[in-house]
């Protein structure tokens, strides 16, 4: 019997239901939880993007405040946050050289002097350093964006970012080295300029702490006591190091920690101005903490000196190898002019600062500016044969094999590269066939320029660098005539013994031991063709070394025209040049669908085994269909004052970037004629996938483009490069949140005078697709001036996304606005080059160089649009013709 008042057992069996129900709410409200956490999350994180997404010039963008086109950082600075690319796609409105709208001269750093004093101060290089290293907020994690809102939410700087770009060009000293270098050189004493005085730069203040290169020998210096003699020591080489003077051994010593391999570049403003930044951000990224980089004009070493960058030794090439650089230097080289006598001294003066390190004892890896660095070359390198005592990078596409290695190396048959040979990249080694090689060719320099530089260089066939008495014709012509004297290493494969040449003296009877040279392999120094067209190394950063380094350790962007516009616009197509966040979050955006070519020449051209000429063809009818689309797309977007992304041309044949009208360059007509004949890939090149994406200097002339001239009615182009969407830095907002526009009938538009069909745009209703913002239909066959007035309620639209821009655009409203547009298309649209044999197909004509034919391209409007049926556009583009196409480079 149940007790009173005990709970019977039908009261707690029924009490299981309640606990069930308690436990199935518990669950809900731990759902709701979560999703209200995950909802939170991403409100943050809209929250975190508004401010960017609604930015104005007032904004405050990662440590920059524009005020009327300038910027500045913290409290001092006068940065402009358009950093390099200005508004537009390059160094300022006037290109490269030119005159622009970001500085008062046209310089690319120069956009950053505020004061215009000829030298960045501390504050100032601060924020051009900030703009080559930090990412914008857009592309980093949320809480790192988070953290990042909250400093500048508080007016403090946003720091460096870690984990990811080191920025470490604005601290190469720690705190410690440079109070001991100041009483040791009177920095102390000094004030402005550059950041002197005790505290040094404002990248000075945590140095030690900073990821990069010189981390380890700020902490040496950091640690030791400043009155040890060790500590005074250090503070001797930190003295050498921060400043910019002529070599010495004791600059060398100190230069060099950890290993015996000095990396050296050197150049003048011409050159630094473009990539010296560059350059050293990708050394210093790389984990490189021994190089030097020798300035050629005194503007180079005074921005290297005051900006406290370091690693800096001036050197005359006047003077030479002889009197180790010592000498007067020019106050600032002239503008960049390929095969110019500064050109070629710049040149050689790397090879000059190498001979003279080798004599000290210490291996030199050579390297030309234009050059990215991927690994630290010193280890990378270390593994290669010692009995290679000069390693030279090649301009030859990569031999079938080497698609498929996973080591950097020598190439197995050098003998086979050797007219394609390039030192923009050389390890030269400290033994003496390497020192006796080294000088031999300086004196053919030294000979070459006696015998007449400027008529030499400027003779026929040759461009830029590979004009006669510059170091690549000259090594090449070198080992042509050692070749009969060459034979195989018989211990180390990949390496040819050659005759070292006699030295002088007393034993000028004598020779060294036989001389050991290698040609790097593509995996080890990619030229640009490797790396763009045939993939060497995979996607890019897919393939690894085993040491888990990027695959190749190098690429030098040779093979890409003589101008400096092509090759930094092919750093940019590799999402290796430097730029600044603006350039990348810039509003205006204007991208269009390019349709690829479905014409009767793909049956015949795409066929397996088809032969070069219905290639070549295949390749003319494809670019002439895509160059109509470009012909409306940059129409549209000078009219509509927006930013065009280059579309990704599609090319069925290799067209040599240093060809014209003119002709071939010499090493196109050695390697065809190496190859026994001629195809649509480069001399060499049997297995490369066609077609494949050109590279802008295959279709359009970049010196052309970056000059940014008035298409029409004073409208420039303004543009960013192929794969700009796709940029790991491109704020996802920019890639995702487009405004897309294609043709069609909208509703609702008043008819037109007389009954015709009326002019409007229709904002479509109803969810749009992924990545969309908003759709709108226009009416088909638009003139700009009617674009630019039905576009202008989404003018402030981040990215226009053009479906079909060629059916959208009808023509100009001016007859002198299309001869204004058609004029600058003939001079920007290359020619094709070059094939052997006469012309012998439409638009094809022969060559300056006898047996040589190229084939002239034009941009042409739409078929069927109302500019093609007008006749005025396309004529003047027929006009142009073989004629316009000899200024195109």
């Amino acid at each position: 019997m149940t007790k009173p008042g005990a709970p019977h057992h039908h009261a707690h069996h029924r009490q299981h239901p309640g606990s069930g129900s308690g436990c199935a709410g518990w669950r809900r409200r731990n759902y709701v939880l979560v999703l209200g956490v995950l909802v939170g999350v991403l409100v943050v994180n809209m929250l975190l993007l508004m401010p960017q997404l609604h930015a104005s010039d007032s904004w405050r963008l990662v440590g920059f405040t524009s005020h009327g086109g300038g910027a500045t950082t913290g409290a001092s600075s006068g940065a402009p946050a358009s950093g390099r690319g200005g508004g537009s796609s390059g160094r300022g409105a006037g290109g490269v050289g030119g005159r622009g709208a970001a500085s008062a001269d046209g310089d690319f750093v120069g956009a950053h002097d505020a004061d215009h004093d000829g030298v960045l101060g501390r504050a100032e290089f601060d924020a051009l350093v900030q703009e080559a290293c930090l990412n914008d907020r857009a592309s980093l994690p949320l809480l790192r964006r988070a953290v990042r809102f909250v400093r500048l939410a508080l007016g403090r700087p946003p720091g460096a970012r870690r984990g990811g770009y080191p920025c470490t060009l604005r601290g190469e000293l720690a705190d410690t080295a440079r109070r001991a270098a100041a009483a040791l050189t009177g920095w102390g004493r000094r004030s402005g300029g550059g950041g002197g005085g005790s505290g040094g730069s404002g990248g000075a203040a945590g140095g030690a702490a900073r990821e990069g290169a010189a981390a380890a020998q700020q902490q040496h210096a950091a640690a030791l006591d400043p009155d040890s003699p060790e500590g005074k020591a250090a503070a001797r080489a930190a003295a050498l190091l921060a400043g910019c003077s002529p070599l010495t051994p004791e600059l060398a010593a100190a230069a060099v920690r950890g290993g015996t391999t000095l990396l050296v570049a050197a150049a003048d403003w011409s050159m630094f101005e473009v990539f010296g930044v560059n350059w050293l951000a990708h050394v210093q990224r790389a984990g490189g903490a021994n190089y030097l980089l020798a300035a050629l004009d005194q503007r180079t070493a005074d921005f290297m000196r005051n900006n406290r960058l370091g690693r800096c030794v001036t050197w005359s090439a006047g003077a030479g190898p002889a009197a180790g650089g010592a000498g007067p230097l020019p106050q600032q080289a002239p503008p960049y002019e390929p095969g110019s006598a500064a050109h070629r001294a710049a040149s050689w003066a790397k090879l000059g600062v190498s001979s003279v390190l080798l004599g000290w004892g210490y291996d030199v890896v050579a390297s030309d500016l234009d050059v990215v660095w991927r690994a630290d070359p010193g280890p990378a390198l270390a593994g290669l044969p010692r009995a290679a005592d000069v390693v030279i990078a090649s301009d030859a596409p990569a031999p079938r094999h080497e698609l498929a290695a996973h080591a950097p190396g020598l190439l197995t048959a050098p003998g086979a590269a050797g007219g394609a040979l390039n030192p923009g990249v050389a390890l030269l080694r400290a033994t003496p066939p390497a020192r006796a090689l080294l000088a031999e060719w300086l004196a053919a320099a030294a000979r070459a320029e006696e015998d007449g530089g400027d008529a030499a260089a400027a003779g026929p066939g040759g461009a830029g660098a590979e004009s006669p008495g510059f170091p690549t014709p000259v090594l090449r012509a070198w080992l042509a005539g050692q070749r009969a004297r060459a034979a195989p290493h018989p211990a180390a494969p990949g390496v040819l013994q050659l005759p070292a040449p006699r030295r002088g003296g007393l034993l000028g009877g004598l020779r060294p031991r036989r001389a050991g040279l290698g040609v790097f392999s593509q995996l080890a120094v990619a030229n640009s063709y490797a790396w763009a067209v045939q993939r060497v190394g995979g996607a890019p950063g897919a393939r690894r070394a085993a040491g888990g380094g990027a695959l190749p350790l190098a690429v030098h962007f040779s093979r890409g025209g003589a101008s400096l516009e092509a090759r930094l616009h092919r750093m940019r197509e590799a999402q290796w040049y430097a730029d600044g966040p603006r350039y990348y979050s810039e509003p205006g955006l204007m991208s269009f669908a390019l349709s690829r070519y479905a014409g009767p020449a793909l049956l015949a051209g795409a066929a397996p085994g088809a032969r070069p000429g219905a290639l070549l063809a295949l390749h003319v009818a494809s670019l002439a269909h895509e160059l109509s689309q470009f012909y409306a797309a940059a129409a549209v977007a000078a009219a509509l004052g927006r930013v065009l992304v280059l579309p990704a041309f599609t090319c069925w044949c290799y067209a040599d970037p240093d060809g014209g009208p003119g002709g071939p360059p010499p090493r196109l007509v050695s390697e065809a004629g190496a190859a026994g004949g001629w195809s649509c890939r480069a001399p060499g090149d049997a297995s490369s996938a066609l077609p494949f994406n050109c590279s802008l200097d295959a279709v359009l002339a970049p010196a052309a483009l970056y000059a940014h001239a008035p298409l029409f009615a004073g409208r420039p182009l303004n543009f960013r490069e192929a794969g700009f969407l796709h940029h790991p830095r491109t704020p996802s907002w920019v890639r995702h949140a487009a405004t897309a526009v294609r043709s069609g009938d909208p509703a609702g538009c008043e008819p037109g005078p007389g009954g015709a069909p009326g002019r409007c745009a229709q904002a479509l209703p109803g969810k749009p697709p992924p990545g969309t913002n908003q759709q709108v239909v226009v009416p088909r066959g638009l003139t700009d001036g009617e674009l630019a007035a039905l576009l202008a309620p989404w003018g402030g639209s981040k990215h226009l996304r053009f479906d079909d821009v060629a059916e959208v655009w009808g023509g100009f409203d001016s007859p002198v606005a299309a001869a204004e547009y058609d004029a600058w298309l003939a001079g920007a649209v290359r020619p094709w080059c070059c094939k052997p044999g006469p012309p012998s197909g439409p638009g094809e004509a022969a060559s300056a160089l006898p047996g040589w034919t190229y084939v002239n391209l034009t941009a042409r409007p739409p078929p069927g649009s109302a500019a093609a049926a007008g006749g005025g556009a396309s004529g003047a583009a027929a006009a142009a013709g073989p004629a316009a196409a000899a200024g195109r480079r």
